[in-house]
């Protein structure tokens, strides 16, 4: 599996175990695709584990509208956890793989033309 794959699963799986979004209960991690897909092109940009955690609750607004301007969203504090774990993980990659797994987060997520 690349470190990209190995990354993308431990996001979907933070992300089913801490469940930021209470209100909902799901059945696997698979859940969570769409929102760790929004995730991890912003963790390029992060910096320490609360940017990680920023990245995550935008990432949560921006897929749950709807629950978040009714004040039923999560609160960022709820995210502090997954930000921590996705930091930690992504500072233990290698240098050789956090490298393949940022390239492979530009490819998927560049324009289409």
């Amino acid at each position: 599996m690349s470190a990209y794959e190995n990354l993308f699963n431990s996001l979907t799986e933070l992300l089913f175990r801490y469940n930021p979004m209470r209100n909902i209960t799901p059945r696997d991690s698979r859940e969570f695709f769409p929102e760790a897909l929004a995730i991890m092109p912003r963790l390029l940009d992060c910096k320490s584990a609360e940017d990680a955690s920023l990245a995550a609750y935008e990432a949560f607004v921006s897929e749950f509208k709807a629950t978040y301007a009714s004040g039923r969203g999560s609160p960022l504090s709820s995210f502090s956890t997954i930000g921590l774990k996705l930091w930690e993980y992504w500072e233990a990659l290698a240098p050789e793989e956090k490298e393949e797994a940022s390239d492979e987060i530009r490819f998927r997520n560049k324009p289409r033309q």
